[in-house]
């Protein structure tokens, strides 16, 4: 189990960062559970998440198809790390979610 944080561009909005998810989650193999947040200081998009995949196939997709700014590491506890990610009430998201309304 891996922790995933990734820094958008502030031009993406939730849609463009929702599809990037779903293309990562096809890159990879895996769902992709994840919250999206706004930093404080510059209300920079990023999020936090969390996939059953191989850490270093994961940070190679990254490096080819994300910018520079994400973090990936190994979780050992699942729980406390979803707890972490939807702290201040923030909705979980699934990759290839068919029930999901894009929000522009």
């Amino acid at each position: 189990m891996i922790a995933i944080s990734i820094d958008f561009n502030l031009r993406q909005s939730n849609k463009e960062i929702h599809q990037t998810m779903d293309y990562l989650s096809s890159l990879i193999g895996t769902e992709i559970y994840y919250s999206v947040e706004y930093k404080k200081t510059n209300n920079q998009p990023h999020i936090h998440g969390i996939a059953e995949a191989n850490q270093n196939t994961v940070k190679q997709l990254l490096s080819l198809y994300i910018s520079n700014n994400w973090y990936i590491n190994t979780v050992h506890d699942a729980n406390g790390w979803l707890n972490y990610i939807t702290k201040e009430n923030k909705q979980i998201n699934t990759t290839h979610d068919k029930n999901r309304k894009y929000e522009a």
